[in-house]
């Protein structure tokens, strides 16, 4: 099975890159910057922008040049952006959290329709608790996650042979959980999960995933 994943450099998108190399499966991933790990056996890795559509595309096609049509599609590059209320929020800071996680999303899915295995591939796109519940300050993060769980629908009314979902993973102890929480501890009763063992049940949803599943969104938790 090949499993592409964007933006898994580090966090969450390596450890499942991780974990599904282990597991048998062929894995291309990109991001920004080098992988914070060295790669397994089985993960290629490219530098690609998910804002930039040619770089994007050029990743795609590159990934399914070594491994094939995709199985699974993991659209998971994203960056929290500066938290606060909507009154401070810094124009250009909206502006770049946008264009990652719901530009970038947007055209990474556009990249792959065209190259995924039909009928039943997998369409998983990272959302989060703040994607269908309103939590201050958390500004154009909260926003773009919304606008994830809409495309995961989307996706889903346009492709009726394939599964796409919205993902939440829930509390994982990743840079951008300990960002988000701005020193603060996590909620009592909700200690985070390691991003390897989320990253183990993503991919067992993954596998589990049925056509009836389409459009709904999901939670590791």
């Amino acid at each position: 099975m090949h499993i592409l994943i964007t933006g898994a450099g580090r966090g969450l998108g390596r450890s499942l890159a991780s974990v599904s190399a282990r597991s048998g499966h062929s894995v291309s991933i990109c991001s920004r910057t080098a992988p914070a790990v060295a790669l397994e056996h089985g993960v290629r890795h490219w530098f690609a922008d998910v804002a930039d559509a040619g770089s994007i595309a050029a990743f795609v096609l590159g990934a399914v040049s070594v491994h094939g049509a995709i199985d699974v599609f993991v659209n998971n590059a994203a960056v929290l952006g500066g938290k606060g209320r909507i009154e401070d929020a810094n124009a250009n800071d909206v502006r770049s959290t946008i264009e990652i996680n719901v530009t970038g999303a947007f055209l990474a899915l556009a990249a792959v329709l065209p190259h995924v295995r039909r009928p039943g591939a997998r369409l998983l796109h990272l959302s989060s608790y703040v994607g269908r519940v309103a939590l201050p300050r958390y500004g154009a993060y909260a926003v773009s996650k919304f606008a994830m769980e809409g495309l995961a629908r989307l996706a889903a009314a346009e492709n009726p042979d394939l599964i796409s979902i919205a993902v939440d993973p829930g509390m994982v102890a990743t840079d951008m959980l300990t960002a988000a929480l701005e020193g603060q501890s996590a909620v009592a009763g909700a200690a985070p999960a390691s991003a390897e063992s989320a990253a183990l049940r993503l991919l067992a949803l993954s596998e589990r995933l049925q056509l009836a599943d389409s459009g709904a969104t999901l939670t590791l938790d």
